[in-house]
Protein backbone atom coordinates (compact mmCIF):
# COMPACT_ATOMS: atom_id res chain seq x y z
CA UNK A 1 0.00 0.00 0.00
CA UNK A 2 1.07 3.54 -0.55
CA UNK A 3 2.62 5.35 2.06
CA UNK A 4 0.29 8.25 2.73
CA UNK A 5 2.63 11.43 2.84
CA UNK A 6 0.23 13.42 5.03
CA UNK A 7 0.55 12.71 7.92
CA UNK A 8 -0.17 15.54 9.98
CA UNK A 9 -0.96 18.89 10.29
CA UNK A 10 1.72 20.58 8.61
CA UNK A 11 2.62 20.22 5.08
CA UNK A 12 5.16 22.33 4.70
CA UNK A 13 7.82 19.32 4.97
CA UNK A 14 5.90 17.01 3.04
CA UNK A 15 7.07 15.98 -0.47
CA UNK A 16 3.21 16.80 -1.61
CA UNK A 17 4.41 20.73 -0.86
CA UNK A 18 7.60 20.38 -2.33
CA UNK A 19 6.03 19.00 -5.92
CA UNK A 20 3.32 21.44 -5.37
CA UNK A 21 5.82 24.14 -5.29
CA UNK A 22 7.17 23.06 -8.48
CA UNK A 23 4.33 22.97 -10.33
CA UNK A 24 2.38 25.32 -8.99
CA UNK A 25 0.95 28.38 -10.91
CA UNK A 26 -1.31 28.80 -14.03
CA UNK A 27 0.47 27.96 -16.53
CA UNK A 28 3.39 25.41 -15.64
CA UNK A 29 1.33 21.92 -15.85
CA UNK A 30 0.38 23.03 -19.15
CA UNK A 31 3.48 24.14 -20.37
CA UNK A 32 4.94 20.29 -19.13
CA UNK A 33 2.21 18.28 -20.77
CA UNK A 34 2.62 20.21 -24.50
CA UNK A 35 6.06 19.21 -24.13
CA UNK A 36 5.37 15.79 -23.63
CA UNK A 37 2.81 15.68 -26.47
CA UNK A 38 5.10 17.65 -28.97
CA UNK A 39 8.42 16.99 -27.72
CA UNK A 40 11.76 19.55 -28.99
CA UNK A 41 9.48 22.50 -29.27
CA UNK A 42 10.55 26.37 -30.17
CA UNK A 43 9.03 29.39 -28.04
CA UNK A 44 6.65 30.73 -30.41
CA UNK A 45 5.20 26.92 -31.29
CA UNK A 46 4.57 26.29 -27.92
CA UNK A 47 2.88 29.71 -27.34
CA UNK A 48 0.67 28.52 -29.73
CA UNK A 49 0.43 25.60 -28.49
CA UNK A 50 -0.87 26.78 -25.64
CA UNK A 51 -2.71 29.98 -26.63
CA UNK A 52 -4.27 32.37 -24.24
CA UNK A 53 -0.64 33.34 -22.97
CA UNK A 54 1.35 36.73 -23.30
CA UNK A 55 5.18 35.62 -24.38
CA UNK A 56 6.18 37.41 -21.33
CA UNK A 57 4.28 34.97 -18.96
CA UNK A 58 5.61 32.06 -20.88
CA UNK A 59 8.98 33.15 -20.94
CA UNK A 60 9.01 33.76 -16.93
CA UNK A 61 7.19 30.44 -16.60
CA UNK A 62 10.01 28.45 -18.63
CA UNK A 63 12.43 30.45 -17.08
CA UNK A 64 11.42 29.09 -13.90
CA UNK A 65 10.57 25.59 -15.10
CA UNK A 66 14.44 25.61 -16.22
CA UNK A 67 16.02 26.47 -12.81
CA UNK A 68 13.68 23.60 -11.46
CA UNK A 69 15.92 21.51 -13.97
CA UNK A 70 12.27 20.08 -15.45
CA UNK A 71 12.71 21.75 -19.01
CA UNK A 72 16.04 21.98 -20.96
CA UNK A 73 16.75 24.94 -23.49
CA UNK A 74 19.14 24.17 -25.94
CA UNK A 75 20.54 27.05 -27.74
CA UNK A 76 22.38 27.06 -30.92
CA UNK A 77 25.07 29.29 -31.79
CA UNK A 78 23.45 30.90 -35.45
CA UNK A 79 22.12 33.45 -37.27
CA UNK A 80 19.30 33.93 -36.25
CA UNK A 81 19.87 32.47 -33.17
CA UNK A 82 17.63 29.63 -32.46
CA UNK A 83 16.38 28.22 -29.18
CA UNK A 84 14.15 24.68 -28.37
CA UNK A 85 12.73 23.46 -25.09
CA UNK A 86 12.49 19.78 -24.08
CA UNK A 87 11.54 17.79 -20.84
CA UNK A 88 14.35 16.57 -18.76
CA UNK A 89 14.44 13.40 -17.15
CA UNK A 90 13.58 14.73 -14.32
CA UNK A 91 10.07 17.18 -16.21
CA UNK A 92 9.27 13.70 -18.23
CA UNK A 93 9.19 11.72 -14.47
CA UNK A 94 5.86 14.02 -13.60
CA UNK A 95 4.24 13.07 -16.58
CA UNK A 96 2.50 9.98 -14.52
CA UNK A 97 1.33 12.49 -12.62
CA UNK A 98 -0.39 15.22 -15.14
CA UNK A 99 -1.78 12.14 -17.21
CA UNK A 100 -3.17 10.57 -13.97
CA UNK A 101 -4.74 13.86 -13.60
CA UNK A 102 -6.09 14.47 -17.25
CA UNK A 103 -7.43 11.06 -16.81
CA UNK A 104 -9.41 11.82 -13.68
CA UNK A 105 -10.72 14.95 -15.45
CA UNK A 106 -11.55 12.95 -18.15
CA UNK A 107 -13.49 10.56 -15.84
CA UNK A 108 -15.53 12.76 -13.59
CA UNK A 109 -16.29 15.60 -15.86
CA UNK A 110 -20.30 15.95 -16.25
CA UNK A 111 -20.17 16.00 -20.27
CA UNK A 112 -17.82 14.64 -22.82
CA UNK A 113 -15.21 17.13 -23.79
CA UNK A 114 -13.99 16.85 -27.41
CA UNK A 115 -11.55 18.94 -29.00
CA UNK A 116 -9.14 18.92 -32.27
CA UNK A 117 -5.72 18.57 -30.38
CA UNK A 118 -5.19 16.73 -27.16
CA UNK A 119 -3.09 19.93 -25.72
CA UNK A 120 -6.54 21.70 -25.67
CA UNK A 121 -8.20 18.85 -24.26
CA UNK A 122 -5.81 18.93 -20.94
CA UNK A 123 -5.99 22.83 -20.72
CA UNK A 124 -9.44 23.01 -20.09
CA UNK A 125 -9.75 20.09 -18.23
CA UNK A 126 -6.83 22.17 -15.90
CA UNK A 127 -9.42 24.79 -16.11
CA UNK A 128 -12.14 22.88 -15.22
CA UNK A 129 -10.30 21.42 -12.44
CA UNK A 130 -8.22 24.54 -10.70
CA UNK A 131 -10.44 25.67 -7.87
CA UNK A 132 -9.82 21.85 -6.54
CA UNK A 133 -6.23 21.36 -7.81
CA UNK A 134 -5.25 20.92 -3.77
CA UNK A 135 -7.74 17.41 -3.52
CA UNK A 136 -6.47 16.23 -7.17
CA UNK A 137 -2.84 16.66 -6.48
CA UNK A 138 -3.15 15.24 -3.57
CA UNK A 139 -4.93 12.23 -4.68
CA UNK A 140 -1.91 11.95 -7.48
CA UNK A 141 0.87 12.08 -5.48
CA UNK A 142 -0.76 10.38 -2.26
CA UNK A 143 -3.49 7.83 -3.73
CA UNK A 144 -6.16 9.41 -1.72
CA UNK A 145 -9.72 8.72 -2.11
CA UNK A 146 -11.78 11.57 -3.44
CA UNK A 147 -15.74 11.44 -1.99
CA UNK A 148 -16.62 15.01 -4.40
CA UNK A 149 -15.33 17.56 -5.24
CA UNK A 150 -16.54 21.40 -6.01
CA UNK A 151 -17.86 24.13 -3.84
CA UNK A 152 -20.96 23.12 -2.70
CA UNK A 153 -22.65 27.01 -4.73
CA UNK A 154 -25.43 25.93 -7.26
CA UNK A 155 -27.37 28.12 -9.29
CA UNK A 156 -31.07 27.80 -8.91
CA UNK A 157 -32.25 25.54 -11.29
CA UNK A 158 -34.64 26.70 -14.07
CA UNK A 159 -38.35 25.68 -13.68
CA UNK A 160 -39.70 25.63 -17.29
CA UNK A 161 -41.68 23.65 -18.94
CA UNK A 162 -40.22 22.17 -21.62
CA UNK A 163 -41.29 23.15 -25.49
CA UNK A 164 -40.83 20.94 -28.37
CA UNK A 165 -37.38 19.85 -29.53
CA UNK A 166 -35.84 22.16 -31.71
CA UNK A 167 -32.59 21.14 -34.13
CA UNK A 168 -32.04 24.55 -36.33
CA UNK A 169 -30.38 25.40 -38.62
CA UNK A 170 -29.31 29.77 -38.38
CA UNK A 171 -28.71 31.80 -40.82
CA UNK A 172 -25.06 32.96 -41.07
CA UNK A 173 -24.33 36.61 -41.07
CA UNK A 174 -22.81 37.69 -44.25
CA UNK A 175 -20.56 40.28 -43.08
CA UNK A 176 -20.10 41.47 -39.26
CA UNK A 177 -22.12 44.62 -39.68
CA UNK A 178 -24.74 42.95 -40.37
CA UNK A 179 -25.56 42.15 -36.43
CA UNK A 180 -28.26 45.05 -35.06
CA UNK A 181 -26.50 47.55 -32.51
CA UNK A 182 -27.98 46.35 -28.99
CA UNK A 183 -27.59 47.59 -25.93
CA UNK A 184 -27.14 45.71 -22.76
CA UNK A 185 -26.98 42.43 -25.20
CA UNK A 186 -30.58 43.08 -26.04
CA UNK A 187 -31.64 41.12 -28.78
CA UNK A 188 -33.48 43.10 -31.63
CA UNK A 189 -37.45 43.36 -31.88
CA UNK A 190 -38.82 40.87 -34.74
CA UNK A 191 -36.63 38.29 -35.62
CA UNK A 192 -36.32 34.49 -35.54
CA UNK A 193 -35.19 32.33 -32.47
CA UNK A 194 -32.11 31.31 -34.88
CA UNK A 195 -31.21 35.39 -35.21
CA UNK A 196 -31.57 36.00 -31.96
CA UNK A 197 -29.19 33.43 -30.63
CA UNK A 198 -26.69 34.48 -33.21
CA UNK A 199 -27.23 38.04 -32.51
CA UNK A 200 -26.63 37.06 -28.60
CA UNK A 201 -23.40 34.97 -29.42
CA UNK A 202 -21.84 37.90 -31.31
CA UNK A 203 -22.44 40.31 -28.99
CA UNK A 204 -21.17 37.67 -26.01
CA UNK A 205 -17.93 37.22 -27.96
CA UNK A 206 -16.88 39.75 -29.65
CA UNK A 207 -13.46 41.54 -28.05
CA UNK A 208 -12.46 38.30 -26.27
CA UNK A 209 -10.28 36.96 -28.94
CA UNK A 210 -7.84 37.49 -31.35
CA UNK A 211 -9.32 39.93 -33.32
CA UNK A 212 -10.32 39.31 -37.16
CA UNK A 213 -12.24 41.12 -39.60
CA UNK A 214 -15.23 39.13 -40.00
CA UNK A 215 -16.94 37.25 -37.00
CA UNK A 216 -19.19 34.52 -37.87
CA UNK A 217 -21.25 32.06 -35.36
CA UNK A 218 -22.78 28.77 -36.04
CA UNK A 219 -25.03 26.74 -33.59
CA UNK A 220 -27.34 24.36 -32.95
CA UNK A 221 -30.35 24.14 -31.05
CA UNK A 222 -30.72 21.65 -28.77
CA UNK A 223 -33.95 21.99 -26.27
CA UNK A 224 -36.04 25.26 -25.66
CA UNK A 225 -38.07 25.44 -22.56
CA UNK A 226 -40.71 28.00 -22.15
CA UNK A 227 -43.37 29.89 -19.20
CA UNK A 228 -44.69 32.77 -19.49
CA UNK A 229 -42.23 35.43 -21.17
CA UNK A 230 -39.36 33.60 -19.86
CA UNK A 231 -37.56 31.32 -22.61
CA UNK A 232 -34.32 29.14 -22.14
CA UNK A 233 -32.30 27.90 -24.92
CA UNK A 234 -29.86 25.45 -24.56
CA UNK A 235 -27.40 25.60 -27.68
CA UNK A 236 -24.08 23.75 -29.38
CA UNK A 237 -22.34 27.60 -30.51
CA UNK A 238 -19.50 28.35 -32.07
CA UNK A 239 -17.95 31.67 -32.65
CA UNK A 240 -14.74 32.33 -35.16
CA UNK A 241 -13.01 35.50 -36.25
CA UNK A 242 -11.20 35.13 -39.92
CA UNK A 243 -8.50 37.52 -41.37
CA UNK A 244 -6.45 37.15 -44.27
CA UNK A 245 -3.06 35.54 -43.74
CA UNK A 246 -0.63 34.88 -46.92
CA UNK A 247 -3.51 36.04 -49.01
CA UNK A 248 -5.44 33.28 -47.29
CA UNK A 249 -8.78 33.78 -45.54
CA UNK A 250 -8.03 31.90 -42.29
CA UNK A 251 -9.92 31.63 -38.51
CA UNK A 252 -7.80 33.29 -36.65
CA UNK A 253 -9.03 32.62 -33.29
CA UNK A 254 -12.82 31.42 -31.51
CA UNK A 255 -14.17 29.24 -29.74
CA UNK A 256 -17.12 26.24 -29.27
CA UNK A 257 -19.18 25.20 -26.66
CA UNK A 258 -22.78 24.31 -24.70
CA UNK A 259 -24.48 27.85 -24.12
CA UNK A 260 -27.64 28.26 -22.34
CA UNK A 261 -29.28 31.54 -23.07
CA UNK A 262 -32.11 32.94 -21.20
CA UNK A 263 -34.32 35.11 -23.08
CA UNK A 264 -37.09 37.34 -21.85
CA UNK A 265 -39.79 37.17 -24.71
CA UNK A 266 -42.52 40.10 -26.12
CA UNK A 267 -45.01 40.52 -28.72
CA UNK A 268 -43.81 40.36 -32.44
CA UNK A 269 -40.80 37.78 -31.84
CA UNK A 270 -38.84 40.38 -29.86
CA UNK A 271 -36.42 38.45 -27.70
CA UNK A 272 -34.32 40.39 -24.83
CA UNK A 273 -31.56 38.47 -23.64
CA UNK A 274 -30.89 37.93 -19.81
CA UNK A 275 -28.55 35.90 -19.18
CA UNK A 276 -25.50 34.12 -20.87
CA UNK A 277 -24.11 30.94 -19.54
CA UNK A 278 -21.23 28.56 -20.58
CA UNK A 279 -22.45 24.66 -19.78
CA UNK A 280 -18.90 23.12 -20.26
CA UNK A 281 -15.75 22.55 -17.80
CA UNK A 282 -13.98 25.01 -18.79
CA UNK A 283 -16.07 27.78 -17.63
CA UNK A 284 -15.03 27.37 -14.38
CA UNK A 285 -18.81 26.48 -13.07
CA UNK A 286 -18.38 23.70 -9.91
CA UNK A 287 -19.97 20.43 -10.59
CA UNK A 288 -23.09 21.83 -8.03
CA UNK A 289 -24.06 24.67 -10.66
CA UNK A 290 -23.52 22.47 -13.67
CA UNK A 291 -25.87 19.94 -12.51
CA UNK A 292 -28.27 22.67 -11.57
CA UNK A 293 -28.57 24.23 -14.82
CA UNK A 294 -28.79 21.18 -16.40
CA UNK A 295 -31.42 19.95 -14.41
CA UNK A 296 -34.47 21.08 -16.95
CA UNK A 297 -32.35 19.23 -19.88
CA UNK A 298 -31.96 16.07 -17.59
CA UNK A 299 -35.19 15.45 -16.79
CA UNK A 300 -36.27 15.48 -20.36
CA UNK A 301 -34.09 12.25 -20.73
CA UNK A 302 -32.20 13.79 -23.24
CA UNK A 303 -28.26 14.33 -23.28
CA UNK A 304 -26.73 17.30 -24.31
CA UNK A 305 -23.79 15.43 -25.71
CA UNK A 306 -22.05 16.50 -29.19
CA UNK A 307 -20.43 14.53 -31.77
CA UNK A 308 -17.72 15.55 -34.70
CA UNK A 309 -20.60 15.29 -36.86
CA UNK A 310 -22.21 18.54 -34.77
CA UNK A 311 -18.67 20.14 -35.34
CA UNK A 312 -18.31 19.52 -38.97
CA UNK A 313 -22.03 21.03 -39.33
CA UNK A 314 -21.23 23.94 -36.83
CA UNK A 315 -18.12 24.81 -39.50
CA UNK A 316 -19.92 24.63 -42.33
CA UNK A 317 -22.68 27.13 -41.13
CA UNK A 318 -19.88 29.58 -40.29
CA UNK A 319 -17.36 29.10 -43.17
CA UNK A 320 -20.38 29.54 -45.44
CA UNK A 321 -20.63 32.51 -43.85
CA UNK A 322 -16.90 33.40 -44.26
CA UNK A 323 -17.26 32.76 -47.71
CA UNK A 324 -20.08 35.29 -48.29
CA UNK A 325 -18.03 37.91 -46.84
CA UNK A 326 -15.51 37.01 -49.20
CA UNK A 327 -18.17 37.92 -52.14
CA UNK A 328 -19.05 41.09 -50.62
CA UNK A 329 -15.75 43.04 -50.33
CA UNK A 330 -14.86 41.09 -54.09
CA UNK A 331 -12.14 38.72 -53.05
CA UNK A 332 -13.89 34.87 -53.47
CA UNK A 333 -11.95 32.05 -52.65
CA UNK A 334 -12.02 29.13 -49.87
CA UNK A 335 -11.91 29.30 -46.38
CA UNK A 336 -8.68 27.39 -44.46
CA UNK A 337 -7.75 26.47 -41.33
CA UNK A 338 -4.97 28.45 -39.68
CA UNK A 339 -1.61 27.48 -39.82
CA UNK A 340 0.92 27.43 -37.40
CA UNK A 341 3.80 28.90 -39.83
CA UNK A 342 5.95 26.36 -38.11
CA UNK A 343 8.80 27.44 -40.99
CA UNK A 344 8.39 31.52 -40.03
CA UNK A 345 11.23 32.56 -39.52
CA UNK A 346 10.43 34.51 -35.96
CA UNK A 347 10.49 30.91 -34.48
CA UNK A 348 14.22 30.56 -34.99
CA UNK A 349 14.56 33.69 -32.58
CA UNK A 350 16.14 33.25 -29.07
CA UNK A 351 13.12 33.45 -26.86
CA UNK A 352 14.62 36.92 -25.36
CA UNK A 353 14.74 38.58 -28.99
CA UNK A 354 11.48 37.33 -29.46
CA UNK A 355 9.90 38.90 -26.53
CA UNK A 356 12.00 42.57 -27.66
CA UNK A 357 10.40 42.62 -30.90
CA UNK A 358 6.72 41.89 -29.89
CA UNK A 359 7.27 44.34 -26.92
CA UNK A 360 7.76 47.11 -29.44
CA UNK A 361 4.33 48.07 -30.36
CA UNK A 362 4.42 49.20 -33.41
CA UNK A 363 6.15 45.55 -34.68
CA UNK A 364 3.92 43.91 -32.72
CA UNK A 365 0.91 44.59 -35.13
CA UNK A 366 3.21 42.61 -38.24
CA UNK A 367 2.82 39.15 -38.00
CA UNK A 368 5.45 36.80 -36.22
CA UNK A 369 6.19 34.86 -39.42
CA UNK A 370 7.60 35.53 -42.67
CA UNK A 371 4.69 36.86 -44.51
CA UNK A 372 1.76 38.97 -44.35
CA UNK A 373 -1.97 39.63 -42.67
CA UNK A 374 -4.06 42.85 -43.55
CA UNK A 375 -6.13 44.63 -40.87
CA UNK A 376 -8.80 47.28 -41.44
CA UNK A 377 -7.88 50.65 -40.24
CA UNK A 378 -10.86 52.82 -40.66
CA UNK A 379 -12.16 51.67 -43.28
CA UNK A 380 -8.66 51.32 -45.51
CA UNK A 381 -6.96 48.07 -45.72
CA UNK A 382 -3.40 47.74 -45.11
CA UNK A 383 -0.54 44.99 -45.97
CA UNK A 384 1.67 44.17 -42.75
CA UNK A 385 4.54 42.10 -44.06
CA UNK A 386 7.98 40.81 -42.15
CA UNK A 387 10.46 39.81 -44.13
CA UNK A 388 13.92 38.46 -42.47
CA UNK A 389 16.99 39.38 -45.14
CA UNK A 390 20.02 36.66 -44.16
CA UNK A 391 22.48 38.79 -45.70
CA UNK A 392 22.33 42.06 -43.31
CA UNK A 393 20.88 39.47 -40.72
CA UNK A 394 17.92 42.55 -40.19
CA UNK A 395 14.13 41.84 -40.42
CA UNK A 396 12.21 43.93 -42.15
CA UNK A 397 8.62 45.12 -41.87
CA UNK A 398 6.71 46.90 -44.25
CA UNK A 399 3.32 48.56 -44.28
CA UNK A 400 1.42 48.95 -47.59
CA UNK A 401 -2.28 50.21 -47.97
CA UNK A 402 -3.60 47.66 -49.92
CA UNK A 403 -5.64 49.28 -53.14
CA UNK A 404 -2.45 51.48 -53.91
CA UNK A 405 0.17 49.00 -53.01
CA UNK A 406 1.75 52.87 -51.48
CA UNK A 407 4.50 52.43 -48.40
CA UNK A 408 3.07 53.70 -45.33
CA UNK A 409 5.39 52.65 -42.88
CA UNK A 410 8.96 50.81 -42.43
CA UNK A 411 10.76 49.12 -39.57
CA UNK A 412 14.13 47.62 -39.83
CA UNK A 413 14.96 45.58 -36.57
CA UNK A 414 18.54 43.09 -35.83
CA UNK A 415 17.78 39.29 -35.42
CA UNK A 416 20.35 39.78 -32.71
CA UNK A 417 19.11 41.81 -30.53
CA UNK A 418 15.56 42.99 -31.34
CA UNK A 419 16.34 46.37 -31.17
CA UNK A 420 15.28 48.71 -33.97
CA UNK A 421 18.07 49.49 -36.55
CA UNK A 422 18.43 53.33 -38.39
Amino acid sequence: MTERCISSECLNDTGFSYTLSLISGKYKMTVLYALMEFGVVRFNELKRYIGGISYKTLSITLKELEADQLVHREEYPQIPPKVEYSLTGRGKSLIPILDGMCEWGRKTVLFDIKQPQIIHNFYGILKYLYSNMTLIIVSALCGLALAGCGADVGKSSISLESSSSASIEPAVPSSPNSQPDTEENNAPETMSLEQAVISAVLEQNKGKYFPGEYQGVGCKIFETFEEGDKLAVYALIEYIEYGFEDNRFVNVSGTRARVLLDFQTGQEQAYTLTDYTILDPTSGLSEQELESLMAPLKETGKDYLYTDDDFLELREQVDAGAKEYLKSIGREGEVFERPIHEDGFLSFLNDDVYNTLMNDIAISNYPDWEGTLEKLEDGVRYVYQAHFDEVSNKIEYTKKNYDTDETVEKITADATTGERTA
